[in-house]
């Protein structure tokens, strides 16, 4: 079971906050924020409580997690949105905005059976699905508590074309897409119960 809401930092309701934290004009203290309060939210927490004492811990790989509740979380932002999910299993999310991506740069992230299924797109299918693949792999990564360049995009399979699971070094992962909005892209990763 998981769940997850999303945030817009231009959002009238954080305004308050960023002004008592003195973050108006900086974005990337906003969207941690924004963050801890979709948290909050999603714990049935209060928000001021959370955004104070937010009862975080680091993990070896950096990875935060809750030191005193069983819940698991992942955030990820992406230009003006963050996202924040929870799950009572180990958790990873992405979100990226879409944006032209193109398959000669990126090459090297993917298996070869994600090559042969991009290029048998059309140059704009292509693009999206470049994307989705993407996402997916960050947020296996993620939900392993790693970064992006220290485990290698390449190093995650994804099922294509459905990408409704993905492999990392044998541990099998259920994929789901997120409906945030039409220019985003955002995919969760959770460890499948065989």
């Amino acid at each position: 079971m998981f769940k997850y809401r999303s945030g817009w930092l231009s959002d009238v309701r954080y305004q308050s906050y960023y002004q008592q934290l003195g973050i108006i004009k900086q974005p990337k203290r906003q969207q941690t924020v924004v963050g801890k309060i979709l948290l909050a939210e999603l714990l049935g927490l209060p928000e001021q409580q959370f955004l104070t004492n937010p009862e975080f811990e680091i993990g070896p790989a950096g990875k935060p997690f809750f030191s005193h509740r069983p819940e698991y979380f992942n955030i990820s932002h992406s230009n003006q949105l963050v996202v924040a999910a929870i799950a009572d299993v180990e958790i990873g999310i992405d979100v990226e905005k879409q944006r032209s991506m193109t398959l000669s740069k990126y090459q090297r992230a993917f298996t070869a059976a994600e090559l042969s299924y991009l290029r048998s797109l059309t140059p704009t299918r292509q693009a999206v699905e470049l994307l989705r693949l993407w996402t997916v792999k960050e947020a296996v990564i993620k939900q392993q508590g790693l970064g992006l360049f220290s485990a290698g995009p390449r190093s995650v399979a994804v099922t294509v074309p459905r990408m409704e699971a993905a492999t990392y070094k044998q541990h099998c992962f259920a994929i789901h897409f997120l409906g945030i909005d039409t220019a985003y892209v955002g995919s969760l990763a959770l460890n499948e119960i065989k």
